[in-house]
């Protein structure tokens, strides 16, 4: 049999383990949010800056 205070310190510690796994899922899901928004900063990006150098080149 396992004494009280070791099955106490087992399941708090299986429990610490199952929190941090579910903090680590939830950085795992705005990291995936953050790579998208990134993709689609850097592709709205480029087409401001094409749309602004057309428009410069055509003023020149």
């Amino acid at each position: 049999m396992i004494p009280l205070e070791l099955r106490t310190i087992m399941v708090d510690n299986i429990e610490k383990i199952l929190e941090r796994g579910d903090r680590i899922e939830l950085l795992v899901d705005k990291t995936a949010t953050m790579q998208d928004s990134v993709f689609h900063f850097r592709k709205q990006s480029k087409r401001l800056r094409r749309a602004l150098w057309m428009k410069n080149a055509k003023l020149l």
